[in-house]
């Protein structure tokens, strides 16, 4: 997947139980869009030890079709991205009371404009 600065990337969230490993990724419980701005691209560019994350908070992003059951835990979240050695991404969205949806891990590349022109160098 690119990732381009000033774009938004839409992720998949599932609830995070004993089920998740059976659940169909075809069928997220709901989204997350994430505005990609320069600052949180940056922090995403940072390569991670072996076997280790960086966490990333993010205030910058919408849920998208969340179902009403999970409105009732409210407005009170904590959203953040997972960064991996790959690079790889990952959501997750944490209620106060510690109900975790979490998104597929995915291989990511972002994409710089570097100001040149077509024709320069």
């Amino acid at each position: 997947m690119d990732l381009a600065l000033g774009t938004n990337l839409t992720l998949p969230l599932f609830l995070l139980d004993e089920t998740l490993q059976n659940r169909d990724p075809e069928k997220p419980d709901f989204s997350i869009d994430i505005i990609l701005d320069e600052d949180l691209v940056a922090h995403m560019c940072q390569a991670p030890e072996a076997d280790s994350s960086i966490a990333i908070y993010i205030n910058q992003y919408e849920l998208i079709n969340m179902p009403d059951e999970f409105k009732l835990f409210g407005d009170e979240h904590v959203s953040q991205i997972q960064v991996t050695q790959g690079p790889s991404i990952a959501a997750l969205v944490q209620f106060p009371d510690g109900t975790t949806f979490v998104s597929p891990q995915m291989d990511f590349l972002p994409t710089f404009d570097m100001d040149v022109e077509e024709g320069e160098e």
